[in-house]
C-alpha cells in the first residue's frame, strides 16, 4: 500500500489477575494511486471492531491473540487481489 492509516478508538479494558482483554472501533484506510483515479478504485477503508487479549508475564503485559470483525467497508474491496495482479512477476 502506497499510504494506510489504522485508527483504533473507544477502547475498553478488562483486567483480571494476569489476563486482560481491550476491545474496541477500527477504521482502517488504505490508499494506492496505482489503481487509477477516484476512491472507488485507488482506496478501500475497513470499519469494525476487535479484541486483544493480554498476559502479564514477568511484570509485562504482552499480546497473546488478537481478533477482528469487519462490519462495513468503502471503496475498493478487491484491492488487495487488484495490487497483486499489477506486481512484477
Amino acid at each position: 500500500m502506497e499510504l494506510t492509516q489504522h485508527m483504533l478508538t473507544s477502547h475498553v479494558v478488562s483486567v483480571h489477575d494476569d489476563e486482560a482483554t481491550v476491545t474496541f472501533h477500527l477504521q482502517a484506510l488504505h490508499y494506492h494511486s496505482a489503481l487509477g483515479e477516484g476512491p472507488e478504485v485507488n482506496t478501500w477503508t475497513l470499519y469494525g471492531r476487535g479484541t486483544f487479549r493480554l498476559r502479564r508475564t514477568s511484570g509485562r503485559w504482552k499480546i497473546c491473540s488478537t481478533r477482528l470483525i469487519g462490519l462495513h467497508s468503502t471503496g475498493n474491496v478487491n484491492m488487495v487481489a487488484d495490487l497483486t495482479r499489477r506486481a512484477p512477476a
